[in-house]
This record gives C-alpha cells, structure tokens and sequence, in this order.
C-alpha cells in the first residue's frame, strides 16, 4: 500500500517538530517536505539533531501551493493568524489540510476578530473546517478536508467538561478552568520569561488578561483584567512588608493611569487578611466613569499584595467591567485561587 506523502509547514517550531517526529515514524506516512521561514536552507538534523537520522530533509520556504501539489496532505503549524492565506492556497489545490493554529477554530468570523484582532480573509472556509477533537467528531473529521486542531488548553479543558455537559451536570457560569503547561508551551521564539533561571521551580501566568477584550471603542480596546506582577514592598529598613501603604499606592496608579478621567470609587472593602496562606492586603472597590463610545461605565476591581517572603511583594490585579457584571464572582473566585509556591 503506498503510504500517504505529507509536508508539513512551519516544521522548526516546537509544535511543526514534534509533528515531523511523529509522521516521520508512522508506518503509513511518508514526509516530503517540511518549511520554514527562519531555517530555510538548513538540514532538520542540524535544527534538530534528535531527528538527524530520522529525517534526510532540508527546511524550505513556505510556497504552499507547491508543497501542497507534492502531497497528499498538509499540516500547517504557524502561528496565529498566519496560516488564513497558506490555509486557503493549499486547499485550492483539493488536498487535505490540518492547521495547528487558531485561524480555522471559531466557526464566527467576529468572534475571531475579537479574540485575535485581525479580520478573517477566508470565511467560507470557518463553514467547511471541522474542529478537530477526535473524542467527540471523529466521523466528521473522517469525511472533512479542513480540520482545525484545538489547543492544548481548550483539549484539556472540553474533553473534561464534555461528558458533564452532556448529562446536564454542570452550569455553563460555573466553570472555572485551572491549567498549567510547560515551558515549552510558549512556543520557541525566545523572551526574558521563558529563560531557566526565569522560569526554574516557578510559575508564570501566561499572557493573563490579553485575550478578555470586552469592547472596541474610538479610545482603542477595553478588557476585563487578571494581571499579576512584583513590586518592592519594604519599609525604610528594607526588612518589614508595608503592604497596606504599598497596595494603596498600586491602586491610586491603575486608577489614574487604566482608566478614563475623571471617574469616582465606591470602596467596598479595604482590610489586612491571608491569601495562600500568605499576609496580604486586599482592596476591593467600584470605579464609575463616562467615556464617549465606550458602552461601560464602571468597573469592579479588586488590587491585592500578598507577602511571599521576599522583599518584594506580589501584585494581583482583577477587573470586571460593569457590561459583564455576571462574572463579578471571578473577582473572590481569583482571590481564592492564590497558592503558595
């Protein structure tokens, strides 16, 4: 039986790599071409010497109408919002497409343009791409000639979730997802976070507070916030943890710096409490303020300073806009959530 050729686009990334290891051992898949961008020109093994006697292949260019002519398949793993076009072109051709990033998973072109703020340049093909969670559309994806793989979170979490929906188990409200990846899960292009001695025995949140976008105003972009951050937090001795004063100044600059001006603040509370364990000093308050085009108004918002033993103290800052005033309980759900490390 002749096995199925496959060339794979975006293939020096983490996600594109794995991908050439796997088709690479399948039985009945033969890879014949693998791209990319930054490494085009050079052999995988020396991008990858793991795969050096695996793959004899050299990185290539992106020219998807070429790579899809050669194959009978192709799996794209380029980031978000760069596979519209590649995706498109090599279905053209009338092969069969696996895209690995997010630019064929919302099947609602403005839902797409909300989360990743760029309007979506093929949107008869979101009718045609089926979501590729084998568990649950195995059939579909059987007969489908665009599948949109899921990430690893929405995988994580929906396989989870879905046998609990489906007897009526659970509120769609209630659900709070707490995931974790590794390192790795960031991608491969290098920035200060994702260096070891960044990131060894710790935890980082992970682009926190950038996919909430709530409104597009005149102003720019306005979201709901979960954002956390470090700042010195000692006395003029340098060894006692003035959290109040610390956690009063953090909230006068979000208040005067993030929102529109003038605005007023209803406090609702104000109190030295633990979190985690850990000391911590907690304001929770209302701001109110009229900006022209922006439908919003006020805003619950909740700053705390939480002691972790260091002379700096942790940051963590929620914010719930008063049009989504049904998630004001993510604010005492966030709060609740904080661990030690």
């Amino acid at each position: 039986m002749r096995k199925i050729r496959i060339a794979i686009a975006g293939a020096s990334g983490y996600a594109g790599a794995e991908l050439v290891r796997l088709v690479a051992l399948h039985p009945h898949l033969e890879l014949i071409a693998v791209t990319s961008e930054k490494s085009a020109g050079a052999s995988v093994g020396s991008v990858f010497p793991s795969l050096a006697g695996l793959v004899p292949l050299t990185f290539q260019a992106l020219a998807p109408e070429t790579i899809a002519k050669e194959a009978d398949a192709v799996f794209l793993a380029l980031p978000h919002t760069k596979s519209l076009a590649p995706v498109a072109a090599c279905m053209a051709t009338g092969k069969f497409v696996v895209d690995l990033s997010a630019d064929y998973r919302l099947k609602d072109p403005a839902a797409y343009e909300r989360w990743y703020h760029t309007p979506h340049s093929h949107m008869d093909l979101l009718k045609e791409a089926v979501y590729g969670l084998p568990e649950l559309h195995r059939e579909a994806i059987a007969k489908a000639k665009l599948v949109a793989s899921p990430g690893c979170y929405p995988t994580a979490a929906i396989l989870q979730l879905a046998p609990l929906f489906a007897q009526d188990l659970v509120q769609p409200n209630t659900v709070v997802i707490d995931a974790k990846s590794g390192i790795s899960g960031a991608g491969r292009s290098p920035a200060l976070p994702y260096h070891f001695p960044e990131a060894h025995e710790s935890l980082e949140p992970y682009k926190i507070g950038q996919h909430i976008v709530t409104e597009v105003y005149p102003g720019g972009q306005y979201h709901a916030s979960i954002l956390s951050a470090a700042v010195p937090a000692t006395d003029n001795d340098a060894m006692s943890l003035n959290l109040e004063c610390v956690g009063r100044q953090v909230a006068a600059d979000v208040r005067a710096s993030y929102y529109p001006q003038p605005n007023t603040m209803d406090p609702i509370r104000d109190e030295v409490t633990t979190l985690g364990g850990r000391p911590a000093w907690v304001s929770e308050f209302r701001l109110h303020f009229n900006e022209p085009g922006l439908r919003a108004k006020d805003e619950l918002s909740a700053v705390a300073i939480i002691d972790v033993g260091r002379p700096t103290a942790a940051v963590l800052y929620v914010s719930i806009p008063g049009t989504h005033r049904q998630f004001d309980y993510v604010i005492e759900d966030v709060l609740a959530s904080v661990r030690p490390t």
